[in-house]
């Protein structure tokens, strides 16, 4: 998912509400510029309760971070406020990642 949306634009949001996690960007050029572009995945039944965010990053960055951990479980989490990073964190915690958002 964050390959393809890399392909409109580098600010990517990424979103989790109840138990879809959605990752939406706004196409920058060309003839849909401006239309925003959201694809989004169920979480498994077994994925523990998280309080919905939003928050945008880099995705190169974001996706930069989760090619470091192919092959495990991935847990995002994002406390609110105002400059506070999405933490990529790999399922026996052996990785912490922590990308800082945009200002758009």
């Amino acid at each position: 998912i964050v390959q393809r949306m890399l392909i409109v634009s580098t600010a990517l949001t990424v979103s989790l509400e109840g138990r879809t996690l959605s990752i939406s960007t706004e196409v920058s050029e060309g003839k849909k510029k401006g239309e925003e572009c959201v694809e989004s995945i169920e979480l498994p039944a077994d994925a523990g309760p998280v309080e919905p965010f939003s928050v945008t990053v880099n995705g190169q960055f974001f996706s930069d971070a989760l090619a470091k951990l192919v092959g495990t479980t991935v847990h995002l989490s994002h406390v609110s406020g105002n400059g506070t990073p999405l933490t990529v964190l790999s399922a026996n915690a052996d990785t912490r990642i922590y990308i800082m958002p945009l200002r758009v």
